[in-house]
């Protein structure tokens, strides 16, 4: 598993991080590496054939949400008549997770059933039920259901 660095480049101007201060390259290869993804053809990274895809709009959401706790306690006040708004760098935060976690990919996947059915004895599934056959002929009906 190979996260390419254009995938982290891409990452940090999701959220904002110009400099690895905060977020490490390899940090931020964690949060991508969390959220895999459903490839174009449609495979689940549980398959053998899946390609390496990630969700970056997810991760992004998750490192917002981070910093809007860290700016949590953050309130507004006045001082010397000046009014300062600390608050809305924690609305602004909020904001750009909900952003990012609208645009997140679908985390739903086809369901295959298993094991899967062997329909071999011309038609009957399970207790004599028929299935995928045309219907009998009102004549032989009853004689039909008889016969089951």
């Amino acid at each position: 598993m190979t996260i390419p660095d254009n995938d982290v480049a891409r990452l940090r101007r999701m959220t904002n991080e110009p400099t690895t201060a905060t977020y490490s390259d390899d940090l931020l290869r964690e949060y991508i590496s969390v959220w895999k993804a459903i490839d174009s053809e449609g495979r689940s990274f549980d398959e053998a054939d899946w390609v390496e895809t990630y969700d970056l709009h997810a991760a992004a959401a998750d490192i917002w949400e981070e910093k809007a706790a860290l700016l949590f306690d953050k309130h507004d006040f006045s001082a010397d008549s000046s009014s300062f708004s600390a608050s809305q760098m924690y609305e602004n935060a909020r904001s750009m997770a909900e952003h990012h976690r609208a645009r997140q990919k679908p985390t739903s996947k086809k369901s295959v059933k298993r094991p899967v059915e062997n329909n071999n004895n011309n038609g009957l599934l399970y207790g004599g039920i028929y299935a995928n056959i045309d219907p009998p002929n009102e004549d032989d009906f009853d004689e039909l259901w008889r016969t089951l």
